[in-house]
């Protein structure tokens, strides 16, 4: 398995560039940043000072949108970040969520970002693309430059549409291996029924984590993680008690507490079912988690570690957990 790294930028820049330095040199194979401007800092702008404390990790944004930003800025922003990154960038984007959802706008619809991601492909090629009411524009810099663009996908038509569309998808279903093997099996079908070989595409299941010695204490770190992805659309229906606290998860959400320390609507979530959104507990138990997400296909993990020490769990969880699943030829 290969293991990923989401660094929030909640923190100040300083130790915010110190994780993904630090996540680097114990062997995530990716920086992650989430872009959501008003609660967060500038994501394009810690990925481009991420260029310079990084040197061989993949840089990506988990996920951008065309929103909040124009897919122009998008278009740009990604092809300097590649050139700066010596071509380690990738394009996670979606349809909008917290960047989206604090700013009172409509999430895109879907064949809006279809259309949206064709257009950034072919800015990046170096061509003319409309951009509405007859107005052409293209990067005049930009020649033949590739970026992958990765899905953000839960529910069954978005991943339907990343399995014949995208290079690859980031799906935030939780962490239940009925459900993950279900948001997989989606997206491979429909690559397969694209005629696209589902192997040369890539599959990142996003997961929040947390390891301590007191299991209890791990899962109060995850609980508004696994709360945000309890609400998502997802490829497998929740059960009865899932979909009541579901619900009152939804009825209380503050997107501008999203996943802090203890927002209001974390509380709606009970310990069991915490564990079925995220990975949390002591060693041996994330390793069970990781183990049953292994066997139904889980090959890449995107890391969310969460506590209060972030540093500290993600070390853990490399040194304790990952270290057991990864390939130490790699």
């Amino acid at each position: 398995m290969r293991f990923g790294l989401q660094v929030i930028a909640d923190i100040p820049g300083e130790q915010m560039l110190a994780l993904m330095r630090e996540g680097e040199e114990l062997g995530y194979d990716t920086v992650w940043c989430p872009d959501s401007h008003l609660i967060w800092r500038e994501a394009f702008a810690a990925l481009g000072a991420a260029t310079q404390v990084t040197r061989a990790t993949a840089l990506g944004t988990a996920v951008t949108n065309v929103e909040t930003r124009h897919l122009t800025v998008v278009a740009s922003a990604m092809a300097t970040l590649q050139e700066l990154s010596g071509g380690r960038m990738i394009c996670g984007i979606g349809l909008g969520d917290s960047a989206v959802e604090t700013l009172g706008l409509h999430r895109t619809r879907r064949r809006d970002l279809e259309e949206a991601v064709g257009r950034l492909r072919r800015l990046w090629a170096g061509e003319e693309v409309e951009l509405g009411d007859g107005t052409g524009g293209r990067l005049t810099w930009c020649r033949d430059v590739r970026i992958p663009v990765y899905y953000g996908a839960s529910g069954p038509r978005m991943l339907d549409d990343a399995g014949r569309l995208a290079d690859g998808v980031i799906t935030l279903v939780g962490a239940d291996p009925v459900r993950v093997g279900a948001a997989l099996e989606r997206f491979r079908a429909s690559a397969r029924a694209a005629g696209r070989d589902p192997d040369d595409l890539e599959e990142v299941v996003w997961l929040a984590c947390s390891v301590a010695d007191d299991p209890h204490e791990a899962v109060d770190a995850v609980r508004s993680h696994a709360a945000r992805a309890i609400t998502h659309a997802l490829p497998h229906p929740l059960d009865e008690e899932e979909s009541r606290v579901a619900e009152e998860v939804r009825r209380t959400y503050d997107y501008y507490e999203h996943v802090g320390d203890r927002p209001a609507h974390a509380s709606a979530m009970p310990e069991e079912i915490v564990r079925r959104f995220a990975v949390a507990g002591t060693p041996d138990d994330c390793v069970s988690q990781l183990e049953a997400l292994r066997d139904v296909g889980v090959r890449r993990v995107g890391v969310l570690p969460m506590g209060a020490d972030r540093s500290a769990v993600s070390r853990r969880f490399v040194t304790e957990v990952a270290a057991r699943f990864m390939d130490p030829a790699a």
